[in-house]
C-alpha cells in the first residue's frame, strides 16, 4: 500500500489527490491522414467527423456480381474479357499469321493441340466458342485467344498427376480472353514469360496459376475463384492458390480479382532461399485462408491499393521485404482448422508501409515478431474480433521476438485486449502521433499501451483514451518513455509493476486527467503473448 501511495503522488497535486490540467491543444497528436481516397472510393467520416477514412463500396456490402463479372470497389460489377460475338470467333486480331480452331472455316483446325503443330513465333491460335477438352503446351511467342471467356472454355481431362491443363515453356507467351476450369491445375510457367488478360479461371485443383524458377507472369484484368486445395492428391504447393511464384519467379498482378480461393489469392516464394519478385496493384480479394503472401528472407513484394476482405490472415510477410501503400484489410475470419489469424503478420520480414487500415480482423490485428522490422505511416487498426473458439485476442498491434516498430500517425480504437503491445527482449516500439481509444476488456486486461518482459516503448505526442482498464501498463521488466501526450477517461492512468521504476520516464510534458486513478503498482492481470498457436 505504501508503494500505491508514494507512486500516486508524484503525479498527482502536493495535496494527494489528482490534479485537473487543461485538456491538450488539439494539434498536440495528429491523426492518420488517409485522403484522398484510391480512385472512386468514398470519403467515409469517422468518430463524429473528427476522423475521415475510406470507404470501397457505394453501399455497406459488396455488390453480387455475375459468373464472369468482378466486383471492384468503386465500378461496381465489372466484366472480364470482351463481350461474346454474334458469330463465336474472336474479333479483331491484328497478327500476321492466325490459326483458327473450332469454327465453321473448312481451313480450321479442330483442336488446339494440331493448331500448335510446328506453329512458329507471332502465330496467333484463334479460339471460337466451346469448350477444348485438351492439355497443350504454348511455346514461345504464341499467343492464344478466346471469343470470350463466358464461351471459350479449356478443360482439361480429369488425371491424378499434378500436370497443369496449359504448359508455358518460352518467351512472349499470350493467352486472353478466355475461361480455363476442369480437375486439373490451371497454368504451369515453366520457362519464359506469360501474359494474362481478361482471363477467368474457376475450380481448378491445387493452383490457377504457377510460376517456376526464371520465369515472368503478368495478369491484367484477371478473375480467379473457387481454387481448391489438392494437398493430398498433388503435395506441397497445391493449397488451392490463386497465382503462385517460386524462386526467382517475377509476378506482376494488376487489376485482379481473387474469390473464394481455398488457400491464397496472391502468393510468392515456396522456400526461404527464394528470390522471387512480386507486385499487386488495384486487386480485390475475398475469402481466402491468406489473401497475400510473400515466404523468403530474400522475396521483394509490392502492394498498392488492395482490398482484402474475408481472410483468417489478410496478409503475411515471412522474412520478406513488403514496401506498400493503401492497403485495406477487412472483415477477418476465424476458419475451422486455421492454425492463427490475424489482419497483418510480418515474422521476421522488412516491411514499409504508408496508409493502410485493419477493420474487423479476426484475433489480432497486426503481428509483428521474430526480429521484424516496420516502418508504419497512417495507420488504422479497429474493431479487432476476439477468437470466437475461447474469446481471447483481439488486440490492435502485437510487436514480440525482437521486433522493432516505427509507428507515425496510428489510430488505435475499439479492440480488445490491448491496444499497442511489446513483449521479450530486444522488442521495441518507437510511435508518434497515435490515438489509442477505447480498448475493451477481456478475461485478461483491457490496456491502451503495454510493455512487458524486457520491451521497451517510446512514445511522443500521444492520446490513451477511455481504455477500460488502464491507459498504460508496464509489467515484467518492460520499459517506457512518454513525451507530450494525455492519458484520460480510463479505469487507471498507469499500472506501473516494475519496482523502482523512474516515473519521470513516463511524465515528460504527460497529461494524466479524468481517470479513476492516475497511477496504480497493484497486481493488475498482465497479458501474455499475442503469438498465435502455429506460428
Amino acid at each position: 500500500m505504501r508503494i500505491v501511495v508514494a507512486m500516486a503522488l508524484v503525479l498527482a497535486g502536493c495535496d494527494g489527490e489528482p490534479s485537473e490540467p487543461p485538456p491538450l491543444e488539439d494539434d498536440v497528436t495528429t491523426l492518420p491522414t488517409m485522403t484522398p481516397c484510391p480512385g472512386g472510393w468514398e470519403e467515409s467520416p469517422q468518430m463524429d467527423g473528427s476522423f475521415v477514412g475510406c470507404a470501397p463500396w457505394p453501399g455497406a456490402e459488396p455488390p453480387s456480381c455475375g459468373r464472369f463479372e468482378a466486383p471492384w470497389p468503386a465500378d461496381g460489377c465489372a466484366p472480364v474479357g470482351a463481350p461474346c460475338p454474334a458469330d463465336g470467333v474472336p474479333a479483331d486480331l491484328t497478327a500476321d499469321s492466325v490459326r483458327y480452331v473450332g469454327t465453321a472455316d473448312p481451313d480450321a483446325y479442330a483442336t488446339i493441340a494440331e493448331a500448335l503443330a510446328d506453329v512458329p513465333a507471332g502465330t496467333t491460335i484463334a479460339l471460337a466458342a466451346g469448350t477444348y477438352e485438351e492439355m497443350f503446351t504454348l511455346p514461345a511467342g504464341v499467343a492464344l485467344v478466346g471469343a470470350c471467356p463466358a464461351e471459350t472454355v479449356i478443360s482439361a481431362p480429369t488425371g491424378e498427376d499434378p500436370v497443369a491443363a496449359i504448359h508455358v515453356d518460352g518467351a512472349d507467351v499470350t493467352i486472353r480472353n478466355l475461361r480455363i476450369e476442369g480437375d486439373r491445375p490451371g497454368i504451369y510457367v515453366d520457362s519464359g514469360t506469360l501474359t494474362l488478360e481478361d482471363v477467368v479461371i474457376e475450380g481448378t485443383p491445387g493452383f490457377a496459376v504457377r510460376a517456376r524458377r526464371g520465369t515472368n507472369v503478368v495478369a491484367r484484368n484477371y478473375l480467379v475463384r473457387d481454387v481448391f486445395d489438392a494437398v493430398e492428391r498433388y503435395g506441397m504447393h497445391a493449397t488451392g492458390i490463386g497465382i503462385l511464384g517460386e524462386g526467382d519467379a517475377s509476378i506482376d498482378c494488376e487489376r485482379c480479382t481473387f474469390l473464394d480461393n481455398e488457400g491464397a489469392g496472391f502468393w510468392i516464394g515456396t522456400s526461404f532461399v527464394d528470390t522471387t519478385r512480386g507486385r499487386v496493384s488495384n486487386s480485390y480479394f475475398r475469402n481466402h485462408l491468406v489473401g497475400i503472401g510473400a515466404l523468403s528472407t530474400d522475396a521483394q513484394l509490392e502492394v498498392e491499393t488492395v482490398l482484402v476482405e474475408g481472410a483468417s490472415l489478410g496478409m503475411l510477410a515471412w522474412g520478406a521485404v513488403v514496401d506498400g501503400a493503401d492497403i485495406y484489410l477487412h472483415d477477418g475470419i476465424q476458419r475451422p482448422g486455421a492454425p492463427a489469424a490475424s489482419g497483418f503478420a510480418n515474422v521476421g520480414g522488412l516491411v514499409s508501409i504508408t496508409r493502410m487500415e485493419l477493420s474487423g480482423m479476426a484475433g489480432l490485428g497486426m503481428l509483428f515478431m521474430t526480429a521484424a522490422e516496420g516502418e508504419l505511416q497512417d495507420v488504422v487498426v479497429r474493431e479487432t474480433k476476439v477468437d470466437p473458439r475461447d474469446g481471447s485476442g483481439g488486440r490492435g498491434i502485437a510487436v514480440e521476438s525482437g521486433g522493432l516498430l516505427t509507428l507515425r500517425r496510428g489510430l488505435i480504437y475499439r479492440n480488445v485486449e490491448l491496444g499497442i503491445s511489446a513483449f521479450n527482449p530486444g522488442t521495441e516500439v518507437n510511435a508518434e502521433d497515435v490515438t489509442i481509444i477505447r480498448t475493451d476488456t477481456s478475461p485478461q486486461v483491457a490496456v491502451g499501451l503495454g510493455s512487458y518482459d524486457e520491451a521497451h516503448i517510446e512514445a511522443r505526442r500521444f492520446r490513451l483514451l477511455d481504455n477500460a482498464v488502464a491507459g498504460i501498463q508496464i509489467a515484467q521488466n518492460g520499459g517506457m518513455d512518454l513525451f507530450e501526450g494525455e492519458v484520460a477517461g480510463n479505469e487507471v492512468g498507469a499500472n506501473v509493476q516494475v519496482p523502482g521504476y523512474d516515473l519521470e520516464r513516463l511524465r515528460n510534458e504527460v497529461q494524466y486527467r479524468d481517470n479513476t486513478v492516475n497511477l496504480d503498482a497493484t497486481s493488475l492481470p498482465v497479458p501474455s503473448s499475442a503469438v498465435p498457436e502455429g506460428f
